[in-house]
Protein backbone atom coordinates (compact mmCIF):
# COMPACT_ATOMS: atom_id res chain seq x y z
CA UNK A 1 0.00 0.00 0.00
CA UNK A 2 1.43 3.18 -0.58
CA UNK A 3 0.83 6.42 1.39
CA UNK A 4 1.08 10.08 0.88
CA UNK A 5 1.68 12.68 3.80
CA UNK A 6 1.26 16.06 2.94
CA UNK A 7 1.77 18.45 5.97
CA UNK A 8 3.81 22.09 6.17
CA UNK A 9 4.28 21.07 9.78
CA UNK A 10 7.53 18.63 9.67
CA UNK A 11 7.06 17.33 12.78
CA UNK A 12 3.65 16.02 12.30
CA UNK A 13 4.68 14.39 9.20
CA UNK A 14 7.83 12.51 11.36
CA UNK A 15 4.64 11.46 13.82
CA UNK A 16 2.76 9.89 11.34
CA UNK A 17 5.67 8.09 9.49
CA UNK A 18 7.06 6.57 12.77
CA UNK A 19 3.21 5.93 13.35
CA UNK A 20 2.81 3.88 10.09
CA UNK A 21 6.65 2.44 10.47
CA UNK A 22 6.01 1.27 13.93
CA UNK A 23 3.09 -0.63 12.31
CA UNK A 24 5.15 -1.95 9.54
CA UNK A 25 7.35 -3.30 11.88
CA UNK A 26 4.97 -4.95 14.61
CA UNK A 27 2.49 -6.74 11.77
CA UNK A 28 4.81 -7.58 9.19
CA UNK A 29 3.28 -5.26 6.54
CA UNK A 30 4.57 -3.23 3.50
CA UNK A 31 3.14 0.20 3.92
CA UNK A 32 5.13 2.94 2.23
CA UNK A 33 5.24 6.18 2.33
CA UNK A 34 6.18 9.82 0.83
CA UNK A 35 6.16 12.88 2.82
CA UNK A 36 5.40 16.28 1.01
CA UNK A 37 5.50 19.37 3.06
CA UNK A 38 3.44 20.94 -0.05
CA UNK A 39 0.08 20.82 -2.08
CA UNK A 40 1.89 21.35 -5.05
CA UNK A 41 4.50 19.09 -5.18
CA UNK A 42 2.47 16.51 -4.22
CA UNK A 43 -0.09 17.30 -7.03
CA UNK A 44 2.55 17.24 -9.64
CA UNK A 45 3.65 13.87 -8.42
CA UNK A 46 0.09 12.88 -8.93
CA UNK A 47 0.10 14.47 -12.41
CA UNK A 48 3.12 12.85 -13.46
CA UNK A 49 1.10 9.68 -12.64
CA UNK A 50 2.08 8.49 -8.63
CA UNK A 51 -0.22 6.64 -7.10
CA UNK A 52 -1.31 6.35 -3.22
CA UNK A 53 -3.88 4.13 -2.03
CA UNK A 54 -4.28 6.55 1.50
CA UNK A 55 -3.57 10.32 1.99
CA UNK A 56 -3.31 12.43 4.84
CA UNK A 57 -3.62 15.88 3.58
CA UNK A 58 -3.01 18.59 6.12
CA UNK A 59 -6.01 20.94 5.72
CA UNK A 60 -4.87 24.37 6.30
CA UNK A 61 -1.56 24.45 3.63
CA UNK A 62 0.41 27.88 2.70
CA UNK A 63 -0.93 27.92 -0.70
CA UNK A 64 -3.73 25.01 -1.74
CA UNK A 65 -5.02 23.30 0.85
CA UNK A 66 -5.77 19.59 1.34
CA UNK A 67 -9.48 19.97 0.23
CA UNK A 68 -8.56 21.60 -3.32
CA UNK A 69 -5.97 18.43 -3.13
CA UNK A 70 -8.47 15.47 -2.67
CA UNK A 71 -10.64 17.29 -5.15
CA UNK A 72 -8.25 17.26 -7.82
CA UNK A 73 -7.60 13.59 -6.72
CA UNK A 74 -11.22 12.63 -7.08
CA UNK A 75 -11.16 14.08 -10.30
CA UNK A 76 -8.14 12.36 -11.47
CA UNK A 77 -9.95 9.09 -10.28
CA UNK A 78 -12.62 9.72 -12.19
CA UNK A 79 -11.14 10.91 -15.38
CA UNK A 80 -9.22 7.51 -15.13
CA UNK A 81 -11.74 4.93 -14.04
CA UNK A 82 -14.82 6.61 -14.77
CA UNK A 83 -16.74 6.55 -11.21
CA UNK A 84 -16.84 8.40 -8.37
Amino acid sequence: MNIAICDDDKGVCSQLEGWIEQYNYENATRLYVDVYHSAETLQQQLQNGQWYDMLFLDIELPQKNGFDLFGFYLRKIKLLYGFI
